[in-house]
């Protein structure tokens, strides 16, 4: 019983150990299309690293969205994925209105008042293709 409870010690240990290191590459700061459009595309992350937005996914971005929003939209997109102990899962758009607007807007083209909360599996695998450099995927069990 001994060795058990020290296994599951070490076990959880190295667990939130990894969960501290991943969560040094989880974005620290936000940028408006706007910054983007004018040349902005690194954002830093927790560990002072910069992550980078790719080039054809920032030139389709620009096309896609309205120049009016540009100012009020912002980027990394941020979803959370979520499975259920009875097999349901979902992904959740993290952020404000105006994120799930963005979303939206890449995904059908329109804009509503509220935005989209949910994506589905083919809608994130639509922005993965699409716009992955600059989506972040929180998974949480």
């Amino acid at each position: 019983m001994e060795a058990s409870g020290r296994l599951r010690k070490k076990i959880e240990d190295k667990f939130r150990d990894d969960i501290k290191r991943l969560s040094l590459l989880w974005p620290s700061e936000n940028v408006y299309i706007e910054e983007i459009a004018q040349g902005k595309t690194k954002i830093q992350l927790h560990s002072g690293d910069y992550h980078e937005f790719d080039s054809v996914e920032v030139s389709r971005l620009l096309s896609s969205v309205p120049k009016y929003f540009w100012k009020i939209m912002k980027l990394p997109i941020v979803l959370r994925y979520e499975k259920h102990e009875s097999g349901y899962s979902r992904c959740v758009v993290e952020g404000d209105v105006w994120q799930r607007r963005l979303v939206e807007l890449l995904i059908t083209g329109s804009v509503s008042s509220e935005g989209i909360k949910e994506v589905s599996l083919s809608q994130l695998r639509f922005l993965l293709s699409n716009y992955g450099s600059m989506v972040f995927v929180r998974v949480t069990i």
